[in-house]
């Protein structure tokens, strides 16, 4: 996983030693077990400074999840300049994938509702809107329009649920077959799903290609 940086702290950079602090932490252990108490302790604060820039555990943890979804977010445009449709669905489902390997506990914060309620941080629910609005234009480019925005959401399951599942350990490298060009595994299923959003080539899956009917 990234490295969560830790710059000691100084007049004005509080807020994002907290923030720094509370990753840390966040990856050694279960989130229920992160305090207040334990985040300024970690970023070398003393126990009032988070109440000094976050309204409460809850308010920190939603700007925790904002800016995850704001690097996945990120991640994902880094391939947006992909020019085939296909190909670009499969390295956004990919990125995605590789996030939720790379960062763990962070993943799972930013979509864990019953701590954090997205709805109930408006910036954070934005940010999370943006990173599904990134996929959302690479489904856009690969099928009908009258189709995008449910194929938007059967990608998001698919690619989604896979990450989980493989988080949680249901699914490991014997459940699926290792690329040819040495990515990670799973990536063979996230090529899969792409498939399936878009719909087979002319002359795969036994369709005959264009012109020989």
């Amino acid at each position: 996983m990234p490295e969560v940086p830790t710059a000691p702290y100084h007049h004005g950079n509080a807020r994002s030693a907290l923030l720094a602090a509370a990753e840390r932490l966040l990856n050694n252990g279960q989130i229920s077990a992160l305090s207040l108490r334990a985040i300024a302790e970690t970023a070398g604060l003393s126990r009032q400074a988070p109440y000094n820039h976050f309204e409460g555990k809850a308010d920190l943890l939603a700007e925790l999840a904002k800016q995850g979804f704001e690097r996945l977010t990120q991640e994902l445009l880094a391939v947006a300049g992909t020019n085939d449709p296909r190909e670009l669905l499969a390295k956004t489902g990919e990125v995605y994938l590789r996030f939720a390997r790379e960062s763990p506990a962070l993943f799972q914060l930013m979509f864990s509702h019953d701590v954090v309620r997205l709805r109930e941080h408006p910036s954070a629910f934005e940010a999370s809107k943006g990173s599904y609005e990134v996929l959302k234009q690479a489904v856009a480019r690969a099928v009908p329009q009258s189709q995008a925005s449910e194929r938007a959401l059967a990608a998001w399951s698919m690619v989604h649920g896979y990450a989980v599942l493989e988080a949680n350990g249901a699914v490991s490298n014997d459940d699926v077959t290792p690329p040819t060009n040495g990515g990670a595994s799973g990536d063979n299923v996230v090529r899969l799903f792409a498939d399936l959003i878009v719909g087979t080539k002319p002359g795969e899956d036994g369709d005959p290609p264009a012109g020989d009917v």
